[in-house]
């Protein structure tokens, strides 16, 4: 269904194209139903997958460029983090990748799961109450929205409706805790707080301060708004009863 959405958006609505590298909030109309949410593995790119997996790609390096330069100031930014992921969770409008957040399934009862560099900033405790509830842990990362569209004329926020989407992902697989790192400084924390997430403790991270947060499965996600859960629930086709 969701394939068929993004198909019908590129051939039918050459509107969305001409506006695509508008800020959203300057496009003449936001059409909730041009939004469509695809599970994306760029370890295994299917042939149907292979453009919308380079269109998430691009939206993640002009983003993650964009915010190391800010943060590191690097000036390039390898591709191996989107690569090496299981999913790519993306949501589309029409066929332009307008947000993202990438999953990877880790298994902390092995010692080489146990020594990845994701867990560096995680103190041993943080990283216990975590797997309190199971060791098989899916690790979220590098939550994306497209600078387009951070202030958006669709009169609901992008960001929450991508965590909303994201955590009811990992409520559908097989991990039994989501984990996070968020960035206090621009509300992330807060935000999956509000929606039901679980703050371990703090550290720092690229210079700025994060929690460490987790979402297990017995968690109750915090709805959003109707017309926001609407979409939510929509978007949700694309995944529901996967494992």
């Amino acid at each position: 269904m969701e394939s068929q959405l993004v198909a019908r958006s590129c051939t039918a609505l050459p509107d969305v194209a001409s506006a695509a590298q508008l800020p959203s909030s300057e496009r003449p109309e936001i059409r909730r139903e041009l939004f469509g949410y695809r599970l994306l593995s760029p370890r295994a790119v299917g042939i149907g997958d292979v453009a919308l997996v380079g269109e998430a790609y691009h939206c993640w390096s002009e983003s993650w460029t964009a915010t190391l330069q800010e943060l590191d100031g690097v000036d390039h930014v390898p591709s191996d983090e989107f690569t090496r992921q299981d999913e790519i969770g993306a949501i589309f409008y029409g066929y332009e990748c307008v947000a993202l957040c990438c999953f990877r399934y880790v298994d902390l009862s092995s010692a080489m799961h146990r020594d990845d560099s994701y867990f560096r900033v995680w103190p041993l405790s943080a990283r216990r109450e975590a797997c309190r509830q199971g060791q098989r842990l899916c690790i979220a990362s590098h939550f994306t929205v497209a600078a387009s569209w951070r202030r958006s004329a669709l009169k609901s926020s992008l960001k929450g409706i991508l965590t909303a989407v994201s955590l009811d992902r990992f409520a559908s697989s097989s991990g039994d805790a989501l984990v996070g790192v968020t960035r206090d400084d621009r509300g992330m924390s807060k935000a999956t707080e509000g929606l039901g997430a679980n703050i371990l403790g703090k550290s720092e991270l690229h210079g700025v301060p994060v929690s460490l947060i987790a979402f297990y499965k017995s968690s109750r996600r915090t709805a959003l708004a109707a017309e926001d859960e609407v979409l939510v629930r929509s978007l949700g086709a694309a995944f529901r009863g996967r494992r």
